[in-house]
């Protein structure tokens, strides 16, 4: 599993998280405020990089507060709200 740090989910603006193939297999990432790429993690298949992707977007929306999307490959995509304490 990914470790997010609260550093790096600070800077994401955007309320998506993208897992997306990539030259070295496949990534896990968003968005900064001035449109850089943030990822978050890597992998070289497609299987354990699915767990990270939900996990990162349960860090995002429990650290904003607000819903993020998760978007896999660009088809599929899943809610998560944040966990109310």
């Amino acid at each position: 599993m990914a470790n997010i740090k609260r550093s790096v989910l600070g800077i994401i603006a955007e309320m998506i998280i993208h897992i997306e193939s990539s030259p070295k297999g496949f990534e896990v990432y968003s968005y900064d405020k001035l449109g850089r790429k943030v990822v978050l993690a890597r992998r070289t298949e497609l299987e354990p990089i699915i767990p990270d992707g939900a996990r990162a977007a349960q860090c995002l929306a429990d650290f904003s507060g607000k819903p993020v999307t998760l978007q896999v490959q660009s088809e599929r995509t899943e809610e998560f709200f944040p966990k109310t304490a």
